[in-house]
């Protein structure tokens, strides 16, 4: 079944209100620490409470053929948020969390140019006018 309208914006406004909580907190964390542990330790953590969050709710574990997937979305996951904490380490919160929305526009793009997303005119229109 699936979750009802109001639940789902709320969840979405949540993540947004998190996302720039995530920008304040970091920069108040990284002006005294170095930014790659700071990613490393924030990446390090997350990865094992998720999975147990993961095998809690289906009780399923990850089959050996696709740790390569795992390994990958790790590294660029990590590379991702290296670079928003050194961002914020170099300018300021605010212009990390301006920038922060443009993900899903860029993930749509590469999506498309590699062939896992179809290129429909709302799509392309959506990349361009977001730019």
């Amino acid at each position: 079944a699936q979750p009802p309208v109001w639940l789902v914006h709320l969840a979405l406004v949540l993540a947004q209100i998190i996302f720039g909580g995530g920008s304040v907190v970091g920069k108040l964390g990284v002006s005294k620490f170095n930014p790659i542990l700071f990613a490393f330790i924030r990446e390090g953590s997350a990865g094992p409470i998720l999975c147990v969050l993961a095998y809690m709710k289906d009780r399923v574990l990850p089959q050996p053929k696709h740790l390569w997937w795992f390994f990958w979305t790790g590294l660029f996951i990590f590379s991702n948020q290296l670079c928003f904490i050194v961002g914020i380490k170099l300018s300021n919160a605010v212009v990390g969390s301006a920038w922060q929305p443009s993900q899903a526009v860029m993930v749509t793009a590469m999506a498309i140019g590699i062939g896992w997303e179809k290129a429909t005119p709302f799509k392309i229109i959506g990349i361009f006018l977001a730019f």
